[in-house]
């Protein structure tokens, strides 16, 4: 159903099933990409809040004139399974640890969720 849904465009999505998080990780280093993985408040890792995150000083403001174009920040965006979350090893190669803030009664957000808020936050940044 979600294929039909997608109308196709799922067969599209470039995949990746080879090989350790850690190669596919390093794999997308190489290829420029600045890796923020979002993770739980109560994780081990010592998050920043996705409120209080910035972009790296190398990447000015899109709305700013002065920006390099020519330089632009590619962001991989890494979500854990909802339940289990990030495995360490992958949160430890991230360039950027991340949570949503939320209410003391709430445990987590869904994938979908979080990936939304996340995508609206980030590009709020630019």
């Amino acid at each position: 159903k979600s294929l039909r849904v997608s109308g196709g465009h799922a067969l599209a999505i470039p995949f990746n099933h080879k090989g350790s998080i850690q190669n596919i990780l390093q794999a997308v280093k190489d290829q420029g990409f600045y890796i923020i993985a979002l993770v739980t408040p109560h994780t081990p890792c010592q998050p920043q809040s996705i409120i209080d995150w910035r972009p790296p000083s190398s990447h000015i403001s899109y709305h700013n004139a002065t920006q390099d174009t020519n330089n632009p920040l590619k962001i991989a965006l890494l979500l854990g399974a909802e339940g289990p979350g990030l495995s360490k090893s992958a949160q430890a190669l991230a360039d950027a640890r991340l949570t949503i803030p939320m209410a003391p009664d709430v445990d987590s957000l869904n994938v979908a969720t979080t990936a939304a808020v996340a995508l609206h936050e980030i590009t709020t940044k630019f």
